[in-house]
């Protein structure tokens, strides 16, 4: 999801081409070097593997691509349409469970699928992750993957959504979500809330990577960015 003019997935860009990210790395103390070859580097990535070849209950082999261990958990900020990655894949009773990453977390919501391009409301036999830190285990991919070697966790700190799809279903599946959960040093009492802030947004970048950041600096950088509409 990384690249020169578009460093994490987001609804709304932020442009190293432009001023906005120079100003807020500027602030916030950051020098990158030349701005062509700064990529910020997703300290996070999956822990685990799915199986890597998903077979139906005749033991074909599906065709599909499932993320492996080591494979970056993408951000999402702003309010995006996401194209989710596939981490784990299971058949069983003439199901199949998918499970699809969306994002670290904890995310504001998952506001509707989209399955073949057309928009569903939110589909109750599904399970839904907003990647919160206490956030259950999904009892539908437990107990799809029943004694197989893979021991399923609650993937705390990862939106996801754990699909159950009829074999006639497309797996064109897109999620409308309401993106990251962020710290805001302006508010007291002091928590996260979903912001699309570039301010706030770097914040987290930052801090994940191992930087510290001043938050005075990111309190007036905010409020500049809500001062030209860039939040």
């Amino acid at each position: 999801p990384y690249g020169d003019t578009t460093p994490v997935e987001t609804g709304r860009t932020i442009d190293t081409r432009n001023y906005a990210l120079d100003f807020l790395l500027g602030w916030a103390g950051v020098r990158p070097g030349p701005r062509r070859n700064w990529r910020p580097v997703n300290p996070r990535v999956l822990d685990r593997t799915a199986p890597s070849t998903p077979v139906d209950a005749q033991g074909r082999e599906l065709g599909l691509t499932v993320a492996q261990a080591g494979d970056p958990i993408p951000y999402v900020f702003g309010s995006p349409r996401v194209t989710p990655q596939i981490i784990a894949v299971a058949e069983s009773g003439g199901y199949l469970y998918v499970d699809f990453l969306i994002s670290q977390g904890e995310i504001g919501s998952i506001d509707t699928v989209h399955i073949g391009g057309e928009e569903q409301t939110v589909l109750p036999a599904w399970e839904y992750y907003t990647g919160a830190a206490g956030q259950a285990t999904s009892t539908l991919m437990k107990n799809a993957i029943g004694s197989s070697p893979l021991a399923y966790d609650a993937l705390a700190g990862i939106a996801h959504v754990v699909a159950k799809l009829e074999p006639t279903q497309s797996l064109d599946v897109k999620f409308d979500v309401t993106g990251l959960k962020l710290f805001d040093p302006r508010t007291s009492p002091q928590a996260e809330a979903y912001s699309a802030n570039p301010a706030l947004i770097l914040r987290r970048i930052l801090t994940d990577c191992g930087f510290t950041c001043d938050d005075d600096t990111v309190a007036t950088a905010a409020n500049y960015c809500e001062e030209i509409g860039r939040a």
